[in-house]
């Protein structure tokens, strides 16, 4: 077994389930990207959660 496939066993028994590795929505994702991108994901995720029930959408959809 090489490593890449070494990592990706172990990625798939250590993985945490997080809200956003489960949708296909870019909005939820980018949010993720940067609520966590200089945060711990116990420190992020309960902002994360909040954001996303407050802004559902993005305003910036009609600019794009």
């Amino acid at each position: 077994m090489n490593f890449s496939e070494r990592l990706l066993e172990w990625y798939s028994f250590n993985k945490r389930p997080l809200p956003f590795r489960s949708t296909h929505n870019a909005y939820f994702i980018w949010l993720s990207e940067i609520i966590l991108q200089q945060t711990r994901v116990e420190q992020g995720l309960p902002y994360y959660l909040n954001f996303i029930k407050v802004f559902p959408k993005s305003s910036l959809s009609v600019v794009f």
